[in-house]
């Protein structure tokens, strides 16, 4: 669900945060950054950042689109992120990534970062993968029987796992039922995956492909293997 490149891709949004100390000389010179990335970035607006995670740095942020605001770039003074409702593979994803990455750091001058997080949200249609909607044919045993009940009828829910990793890397992984607005019933693999140790700015790249990988292996933890064979793993 994170590398490959296949037409019954489940995700709805992947999500890239870095985390600073705040600046507020970024405020000052966003007018430069604007210019290194107003070809691919074009449409602008400002308004108050949405959380990810915990202890997301308040104040205003900077939005960036792309002409058919599928990917959108955040910058405030002490995060910055890119989000994408367009994933197609992993290659893709860390250039476009690695190209803002690298004006960012050119015109802001920041090279120490406090968190790195790389989320990916998987809104599972399993009629669009001609898989039936039971729990225990899109997800793995045991989770799977946390949504089937034995007492009652089973209406919804979710469950949270928190990991820790080798060299300070956290998972989260939020795995529930989800109702598409078309009614169909569906459910949410959420993984994030994430690092609060200081990180320089020549690791970035190289921190964020092993997160891609964790995240691999964590939705196959979660996913049964009808629904991995059905998007391409």
């Amino acid at each position: 669900m994170t590398q490959s490149d296949h037409p019954r891709n489940q995700l709805d949004q992947v999500i890239c945060q870095i985390r600073y100390p705040a600046q507020l000389s970024i405020d000052r010179n966003m007018d430069l950054f604007q210019d290194r990335i107003r070809g691919d970035y074009p449409g602008y607006a400002q308004e108050q950042i949405v959380p990810i995670g915990v202890a997301n740095p308040p104040g205003a942020g900077h939005i960036f689109t792309s002409p058919d605001s599928r990917w959108s770039i955040n910058v405030s003074t002490g995060a910055m992120s890119l989000t994408t409702r367009t994933y197609r593979d992993w290659a893709d994803f860390e250039s476009r990534f690695e190209s803002v990455f690298d004006a960012f750091r050119e015109v802001f001058g920041v090279d120490s970062f406090n968190r790195i997080g790389l989320r990916y949200i998987n809104a599972i249609r399993p009629s669009a993968l001609g898989l039936d909607a039971g729990a225990d044919v899109i997800l793995r045993g045991p989770v799977s029987e946390l949504f089937t009940g034995g007492l009652g009828t089973f209406r919804g829910g979710s469950c949270i796992l928190d990991r820790d990793l080798d060299d300070g890397i956290s998972c989260r992984t939020a795995v529930g039922t989800i109702v598409f607005t078309d009614n169909c019933p569906g459910y949410a693999i959420d993984n994030d995956v994430y690092t609060c140790r200081t990180v320089d700015g020549d690791d970035v790249i190289t921190t964020l492909r092993r997160f891609n990988d964790i995240s691999n292996r964590m939705f196959m933890e979660m996913a049964s293997e009808r629904l991995c064979r059905s998007v391409g793993l």
